[in-house]
């Protein structure tokens, strides 16, 4: 996936494939302590904005889904 970004490739990578199968499914969550007190997403995002600084969060890494 990453070649065409690095190397000139005689194809282009966006339009000149067409899926033939569907290789999987990859779930995501989102998981918050009942202690921060949001009880939806939006509820969350409005309490992050007002509080910069004080939340952190941790990921699967760069690449991940």
């Amino acid at each position: 996936m990453i070649v065409p970004f690095v190397f000139k490739v005689p194809y282009d990578p966006a339009n000149d494939f067409t899926p033939i199968h569907y290789i999987g499914y990859v779930p995501n969550i989102l998981a918050v302590h009942p202690s921060v007190g949001a009880k939806n997403v939006d509820e969350l995002v409005a309490l992050v904005r007002s509080k910069p600084g004080v939340f952190s969060y941790a990921s699967s890494g760069i690449g991940s889904s």
